[in-house]
This record gives C-alpha cells, structure tokens and sequence, in this order.
C-alpha cells in the first residue's frame, strides 16, 4: 500500500510578504537573547495561577473572530506578560496610526477591570445570577480591524504586522516572537502537530517563544471534526503532569518545547469561531469561549481537554488555530507563588 503523503511544507515568507502569512516572522527571526527576554518575563507569572477571564458580547452576530484571538493572546503566559509589561496603554502611547494596538490596550483594560470587578474565579463567577456577567465589549476590535465578518488567521496576521512596523523596540519585539504556521491536507490526510512541528524545524524557528498553526482544511463531517480535535487537543494525562510540574517543566504538545494555549475551531455551518483556552491552575483542562452560546447549547465551560473531542464531534468544531508557548517560558514561574492573577 502506498504510504499516506505528508501536507506539503510551504516555503515561510520573508519580511512583509504579502497575504495572510506576512506575519510568519520567520524573515525577521530575533536574536537568542531577545528570545529569552520574552521567555525570562513570561516566567515571573506562577503556572499554577491563571488569568481572569470574562466572555465577551457579540450583538450583530460577527465579531466571534476577533473574540477568540483576544481569548487566546490573553490566556498565552508569554504573550500576556510582555503586553502587560510593556505595551499596555500606561507603558506606552501608540501614535494614530496604530489602530489595532490602541484597540487591544483599550480591550485589554476592559477585560482587565471586568474580570477584576465581577470576580476572577470560576466559584465567584459561579455566583453570579444567570445573565448579569458584564461582558466585554467588541467595539474597540471592530473599528480596528473592519466591521463585518472576517478570518482569525488574517486578523492574527494584521496586528503582528503592525507590532513589527511599530517605533516601539518592544512592539517590534513581540511581533519577531511569532510565528504563523500554515498547514492543509493532502489525500484526505489531516495535518498534526507533528507536521507543524517538522516546518517549524525546517524554517530554524523551534526556539520561536509563540507559534500558531493556522489549519486552512475543507468543511469536515462531525466524524472529521471529531477525529481531527483527537489530533489537536492534547493527551493531557494528569499522572504525567504532575510529575512533569514537579520538575518545574510544563509538558509539551508540540515538539519538545511547545504547549498548547488554545484551540480555536470553526462552525461552518454558521460561519462562527470559538475556543478552548488552556487553564494555568490546571493544565489538563481547558476553558470553553462561545460568545454566541445559544450554537452550542448545553456545552460545558470547563471541560478537560480530553472531553474536547467529543464535544467538537458533538457541535461540529473544526480545529481551526492552534496557538502554542514554550513551555519553558513558563517553568521558573512555579518559584514565584502569588504573582498570578486569581484562579480560573
């Protein structure tokens, strides 16, 4: 029988490519030391804590997009701390023409405040009367990114675009610390992460702090999206992560380095993005963002990420984005108890 052909390896654009994939900064790789600048900084947050977190508001039915890649930036550990370190709108002012950066620090304090407000923690949120969580608003996206419908991917693309055209060193910096990894399917064959992590070597980007396979795959059964979310969603065995924490060393989903942040899946059938962001306080779990929940009624928002393919089967999810870390941005974190955010 002849072997299953492998997705084809797309040659990484360099510099300011034009497409979705300029933002591959695979052209404009860092040095190891701004590399391990980021890393440093993202280990003062503990692993064991997580980020506030809020839902967000989606009243015309089309802003999920930007939702979920506000979800999954926020709930990166590295991603997360270097915003908050260096480009929140108290550390530096963007000039008019940095759109997308001054509507993600607005965003960002807004979903700060909220989570702050309402209460962080899953028990506090729990509290809550059904229907009076505030949730945060889309505006500020919307006006920089366009209204209407669009891609998460091209959305990715275009702020880290803008982070790298920026004057700010640090907003540059961010922008060389991620990688989009673009993978499709060849004779049926699903990509997995194996096959990202095989480009990623050959583009010299393994070291890179943030990767995000983009998965641009045709419309699958819910079978296919149930089978493709076993490939994607990781095999969290919680007797191997604790063993794995116990030497200060999350484990990884994608070569030896990398964990997954967050799932984000396509509903093709209403043209509608979600996540599934990883938890901090416990890594075989995973927090389920739907900001139209009424599609997937009676989903679960927390859940463990071996639930998770069951429940893409379940509503049809397509893995869409995967958005991983290296793990070792992360590990020192645990010698640093109370600098996180409550529990989530």
């Amino acid at each position: 029988a002849t072997p299953p052909q492998e997705p084809a390896a797309p040659t990484p654009p360099r510099g300011a490519a034009l497409g979705r994939m300029s933002v591959a900064s695979v052209g404009r790789t860092s040095s190891g030391r701004c590399r391990r600048s980021l890393v440093r900084r993202a280990s003062q947050v503990a692993p064991r804590m997580s980020f506030a977190h809020r839902d967000f508001e989606n009243p015309e039915a089309e802003t999920c997009w930007l939702s979920c890649l506000f979800q999954s930036l926020w709930h990166s550990v590295i991603f997360h701390t270097a915003f908050e370190e260096h480009l929140t709108s108290s550390k530096f002012v963007a000039c008019s023409e940095e759109r997308i950066l001054q509507a993600l620090q607005q965003t960002w304090e807004e979903y700060k405040v909220q989570g702050d407000d309402v209460g962080a923690s899953m028990t506090q949120k729990a509290e809550l009367p059904e229907g009076h969580e505030r949730l945060v608003s889309s505006d500020e996206l919307v006006e920089a990114f366009g209204e209407g419908y669009g891609d998460m991917s091209e959305a990715l693309a275009m702020m880290v675009e803008e982070l790298s055209q920026s004057e700010n060193h640090r907003a540059q910096l961010v922008a060389e610390q991620i990688v989009l990894v673009p993978l499709t399917m060849i004779d049926d064959v699903f990509p997995t992460p194996d096959h990202a992590w095989k480009l990623v070597e050959e583009w010299g980007a393994g070291k890179t702090p943030l990767l995000a396979v983009d998965l641009s795959l045709p419309r699958p059964s819910k079978e296919g999206s149930k089978c493709l979310a076993e490939l994607w969603a990781p095999r969290c065995d919680p007797a191997a992560v604790e063993a794995r924490e116990s030497t200060l060393r999350a484990p990884s989903d994608m070569g030896p380095d990398h964990r997954l942040v967050s799932l984000v899946c396509f509903m093709h059938s209403t043209q509608h993005y979600v996540a599934f962001c990883r938890r901090q306080s416990d890594l075989t779990k995973c927090v389920f963002f739907n900001d139209l929940p009424s599609l997937t009624s009676g989903a679960q928002k927390v859940l463990k990420w071996t639930e998770v393919p069951e429940m893409c089967g379940r509503f049809n999810l397509t893995p869409r984005l995967a958005l991983y870390e290296a793990a070792s941005g992360t590990a020192a974190a645990a010698r640093e108890p109370g600098s996180g955010e409550p529990l989530s």
